[in-house]
């Protein structure tokens, strides 16, 4: 049971860095931005990143932006937060299984 959770958080994983990813052409796909959601993001606020940590992609949709993280080495992790209030929802280690 604790595999099939493992490959579907996986698979999760993947498919949202995968569609972060370059589009047709080496070109990135514009990020699908829904007006509600954007009309709801607070003015201003922070958001503290891991350290070492710059963001190389990000996605919108559902309410929620994930963002994807670089860090020191080949670290790389997916931040969601809530476009409502901008709190942070949790952070996804992405992790090369051998």
């Amino acid at each position: 049971m604790g595999a099939l959770i493992l490959a579907g958080l996986a698979t999760i994983a993947v498919t949202i860095v995968h569609r972060m990813g370059p589009g047709k052409g080496g070109e990135r796909a514009a990020p699908a931005i829904e007006g509600r959601a954007i009309e709801a993001m607070p003015a201003e606020g922070s958001l503290a990143l891991p350290p070492g940590s710059h963001i190389a992609g990000m996605a919108v949709g559902d309410g929620r932006l994930v963002l994807r993280l670089e860090g020191p080495g080949s670290e790389q992790r997916l931040m969601l937060v809530e476009l409502a209030t901008g709190r942070r929802l949790g952070i996804i280690l992405l992790e090369t299984v051998p």
